[in-house]
């Protein structure tokens, strides 16, 4: 598995916002990384999900990283500059009412974190190596 999570003592709330996003985003793509093709592709679950659900490109894994990486250099260098208090501009997914940072980086840690499970099923099912 990645590396151990992210531990207490970073310098600010920011600072572990963004360690937090790293780990789980390393850890999605790393478990992805860990199945066979096939496997990408098959479902084991009732609901039909597979782990290429989420993606629905033509896109290599590969490239889908790469993008994954470019996305968490862009959300450190944003969380470096902005206070999290800060509010959403208006527009796109915000038509109104826009959330300020730490409620943005809460729900993309969620997201990633329910991801990096469902991704821990897929791996296990599929006889790969389990994560703690």
């Amino acid at each position: 598995m990645t590396d151990a999570e992210p531990q207490p003592g970073l310098p600010d709330e920011s600072a572990h916002h963004s360690a937090f996003l790293d780990w789980y985003r390393a850890t999605a793509v790393e478990k992805v990384l860990s199945l066979p093709e096939a496997e990408r592709h098959r479902s084991r679950v009732p609901s039909g999900w597979t782990p290429e659900d989420r993606w629905r490109t033509d896109a290599s894994v590969a490239e889908l990283a790469a993008l994954l990486d470019e996305q968490g250099v862009r959300t450190r260098g944003v969380l470096a500059c902005h206070s999290l208090d800060e509010v959403a501009r208006i527009g796109g997914r915000f038509a109104s009412d826009p959330p300020d940072l730490r409620w943005i980086c809460f729900h993309v840690l969620q997201e990633y974190a329910r991801h990096a499970g469902h991704l821990d099923v897929a791996v296990e099912l599929a006889g790969g190596p389990t994560g703690e």
